[in-house]
């Protein structure tokens, strides 16, 4: 095989909030601090990436001792918690007005959002591919990770498709799932892309997880890994 290809996915990639989406509604809504708002999207679409990636590194180690003790450590649990506070502060006025909009104004700011994520997804499946076979030697995860990229995009595309036709009840459990998904899920392929070590067992139980959230008889129902009940137990994700 030849050397490695390098594969680098878009930076909004990595972004977990609609952030323009939310700024243009509020500025157009008249919202009282759409200035603050505004000037908050252009901070963090600059100097946040950074942030948001060590929280998904957190997150990957959490997943690990998950498997490999069988609990996440306290001290992981405080480092999660230290970087969600972190981002909280900085995504406040974001999150704020978000979750004070109708749900059906929160869905029509997230579904452009998703249909972003899926064609990134869709665009890149083909050089994730190639970034897979170009390796020189393979270990266990090579063999499994184009599965996982499928299975990400299939559930992603399929919850994106039942939060478009939720009832108002329910539109706020479906963002949920589909924060799961983002916030526990994807890491997984840009931890993989960048080199990072992975266990195999954490692969193999996402890879579960996934399939059980693309049920053939059209009930969709998601395991909750433990990292993401710590998550909601030490604070509140900010919506995806």
């Amino acid at each position: 095989m030849s050397e490695t290809v390098s594969l680098q996915f878009p930076s909004d990639f990595i972004i977990p909030l609609p952030f323009n989406q939310i700024s243009n509604f509020a500025k157009k809504s008249r919202a009282p601090n759409w200035r603050q708002i505004e000037a908050d999207v252009k901070r963090l679409a600059m100097d946040n990436q950074e942030e948001i990636a060590k929280l998904s590194d957190s997150m990957i180690k959490a997943m690990t001792e998950d498997v490999s003790l069988g609990k996440i450590s306290d001290i992981t649990l405080e480092e999660i918690k230290s970087k969600i506070d972190y981002l909280n502060s900085k995504f406040k006025h974001i999150d704020e007005y978000f979750e004070s909009l109708d749900p059906h104004d929160q869905r029509d700011l997230l579904l452009p959002f998703i249909d972003k994520e899926i064609s990134i997804l869709a665009e890149y499946k083909d050089n994730f591919k190639i970034f897979i076979i170009s390796k020189s030697r393979w270990d266990l995860n090579d063999s499994l990770m184009y599965s996982y990229y499928l299975l990400y995009q299939d559930s992603i595309t399929a919850w994106r498709s039942i939060l478009k036709q939720a009832s108002r009840e329910t539109i706020k459990s479906k963002l949920n799932i589909i924060k799961g998904l983002i916030f526990i899920y994807k890491p997984i392929i840009y931890a993989y892309v960048s080199g990072k070590n992975l266990p195999n067992e954490v692969i193999v139980k996402r890879i579960a997880e996934l399939r059980a959230s693309i049920n053939p008889s059209k009930i969709y129902p998601i395991i909750k890994p433990k990292v993401y009940e710590a998550l909601e137990a030490i604070s509140e994700v900010p919506p995806a």
